[in-house]
């Protein structure tokens, strides 16, 4: 059974490939709240230690929510090897069912960095309990979101305008069509990784789950 502490607590949960190591935290004061956090691309040096989603927990974490972070498969200590987004998602759905067994009383939030987004938005299309989903700089040319139409929770989507890694107008084209369930908040002059730009994004989370987390 994970537990969730003031002081971050590494874990591991059994994964479909094994064992999937990751970091759990409580605030002082928390909410009957939780949010899962996915890493960027494993083959391209992507790890829950990435400061993008450290900062991503941070905010959730600042809100009064138990946050998580974990490696996918074949990433530092979790066993396997990488399993093309699909792989990942049934990673990131034993996480999840982990935390709930651990924490059933609680309301679940997504979130994701690059890659991650599609591991997150992909979960959040299989649970309909849901209560909002964060994709920050959402790789949307290599990865289809069109068919994840069961999403409907808030959803925050946080862009860069100078995203060297991913396409900008990609994101921008799936906000524009999915304007009814979809927000966009964009970074002017802000590249992939928010080099300088983390405390921004992190309030700018917090401005847009705040209200959610609170209701």
């Amino acid at each position: 059974m994970l537990v969730f502490n003031e002081k971050e607590t590494e874990q591991f949960v059994v994964g479909p490939a094994g064992g999937l190591q990751l970091l759990t935290l409580s605030p002082q004061k928390a909410k009957n709240a939780l949010a899962i956090v996915c890493h960027p691309h494993p083959l391209y040096q992507g790890t829950m230690r990435n400061k993008v989603v450290f900062t991503m927990a941070k905010a959730f974490h600042d809100l009064g929510l138990k946050t998580v972070r974990f490696n996918y498969r074949g990433v530092e200590q979790s066993e396997g090897s990488y399993g093309e987004g699909i792989g990942e998602t049934a990673d990131a759905m034993a996480v999840i069912a982990a935390a709930k067994a651990a924490l059933p009383d609680h309301d679940l939030y997504l979130a994701g960095f690059s890659f991650g987004t599609f591991v997150a938005a992909s979960a959040c299309n299989q649970l309909p309990e849901t209560k909002g989903l964060l994709t920050v700089a959402p790789s949307m040319e290599h990865f289809d979101f069109t068919p994840l139409t069961a999403i409907n929770c808030p959803w925050l989507i946080a862009q860069g305008t100078e995203d060297e890694v991913i396409s900008a107008p990609a994101v921008y084209a799936f906000a524009k069509e999915n304007a009814q369930r979809v927000t966009l908040e964009t970074f002017e002059g802000v590249g992939h990784f928010f080099h300088g730009h983390l405390n921004p994004l992190r309030e700018t989370i917090k401005t847009f789950f705040e209200p959610i987390v609170n209701t």
